[in-house]
């Protein structure tokens, strides 16, 4: 479990980086320049990021159930 909860921060971390790249990398142009730079990367990529964020919510709803249940198993010990 530690494990996906480590994996769970890199994905977290990755996808702050990226975020950040890329809102650097576009924000000088123009609303129509930009709105252009986005559409033509999500027909690009759309379908990884849809898959990715998938992953990522299937990831943190296990990691939320980890926690759940250590909170829970910690509750009824003490």
């Amino acid at each position: 479990m530690f494990r996906r909860f480590m994996t769970l921060i890199f994905v977290v971390a990755l996808s702050s980086i990226a975020g950040t790249g890329v809102g650097i990398l576009i924000a000088p142009a123009e609303g129509t320049e930009t709105l252009e730079r986005v559409s033509a990367f999500v027909d690009e990529h759309g379908r990884t990021l849809i898959e990715g964020l998938e992953w990522g919510g299937r990831a943190l709803g296990d990691a939320i159930e980890f926690v759940t249940s250590r909170v829970s198993s910690e509750d009824e010990a003490g």
